[in-house]
């Protein structure tokens, strides 16, 4: 057995029996290897894997309750290097739990799927933090929102909404995310995107709405700022010492359009994204949310690893200390 093959048969037992989530560092996928009757040192772990042209594994399920499969496989989840000696999935659970990592490293507070009910909603409105609520669900669900963050120091004008998109191959998985975050409920907008689920519930501007209310009483100014975050990773070959110089892989379109958007105000074309987008300006301000001049912000951003997130507004790194990034 090979040190890939070993870390692979690894990964399969990790994925079954703790979902799609988990950040693995080379000591760890060192160790697994090891274990597994080909010893490797943790300095030789990423060479290996890039010579190998990286670990795919296909699987079915993931789901919230629905347990991971490898017979019959519909899905496909690629090992990345995010960091110099740290590796996660291309999953939504996995850039999720490393969007938290990157945000707790950088001094904020976060909790991820925080429950849709009024109450919890409430408090957070009321206490105008999430430090009160358990560090997470139990189990991953649709009635959760993915992330909410702030920075304790300024828990009012630093507050943000993420919903995060893992690799999908289905671009009506993608919009999904943005119809989580936005009501969307004009079928002229979706056509080519889904036949059966519209409107789409936008509970994240919902929340972001009853927030700003709430926390402007006191001329506080808030502003809330709602994410889409999708995963951003370089090539498996790329060097993690400049691993974010390496070009987007899973949304490039998506990201150029966006940043075109901003620019030119406007974007001619059928494509459902480019519909997308005008609906989001025309209904709900979206250049005004862009600049943050609301009270509510927007952000579109990649996720690339423990150290960079992308804003594909600006093709730059993204600054959590600064109130806006625009």
């Amino acid at each position: 057995m090979t040190p890939v093959d070993a870390i692979k048969a690894f990964l399969r037992d990790d994925l079954c029996r703790n979902g799609h989530g988990c950040l693995y560092t080379a000591a760890q996928l060192a160790k697994a290897a090891t274990d597994g009757g080909a010893p490797i040192t943790d300095a030789d772990v990423h060479d290996a894997i890039r010579r190998a042209g990286g670990i795919t594994l296909k699987y079915r399920g993931g789901n919230s309750n629905v347990k991971i499969t490898f017979d019959d496989p519909n899905r496909s989840a690629t090992l990345q290097c995010i960091d110099t000696n740290v590796f996660s999935f291309n999953t939504e659970a996995a850039v999720q739990n490393g969007l938290a990592e990157w945000f707790r490293r950088n001094g904020w507070l976060v909790r991820q799927e925080v429950p849709d009910s009024d109450h919890v909603i409430q408090s957070i409105a009321e206490r105008r933090t999430v430090d009160h609520l358990p560090p997470s669900s139990q189990s991953r669900s649709t009635q959760c929102r993915d992330l909410m963050a702030h920075a304790p120091q300024s828990p009012i004008t630093t507050f943000h909404i993420v919903e995060v998109k893992g690799l999908t191959q289905l671009e009506a998985d993608f919009y999904e995310t943005f119809g989580q975050v936005f009501p969307i409920d004009d079928p002229a907008v979706t056509r080519g995107w889904t036949n059966n689920k519209v409107p789409k519930h936008g509970r994240c501007l919902k929340y972001a709405t009853q927030f700003r209310t709430a926390w402007s009483i006191d001329d506080s100014k808030p502003l809330i700022t709602l994410v889409v975050m999708v995963p951003d990773f370089p090539p498996i070959h790329f060097d993690p010492r400049s691993f974010h110089d390496g070009p987007t892989l899973y949304y490039p379109r998506q990201a150029s359009m966006f940043s075109h958007f901003l620019g030119q105000r406007n974007l001619p074309d059928d494509h459902v994204f480019a519909r997308l987008l005008r609906h989001l300006r025309d209904r709900y301000g979206l250049f005004d949310m862009v600049a943050g001049t609301s009270g509510l912000g927007f952000r579109f951003w990649g996720y690339q690893g423990l150290n960079w997130v992308r804003d594909f507004a600006t093709n730059r790194a993204v600054d959590l200390r600064a109130r806006a990034e625009l």
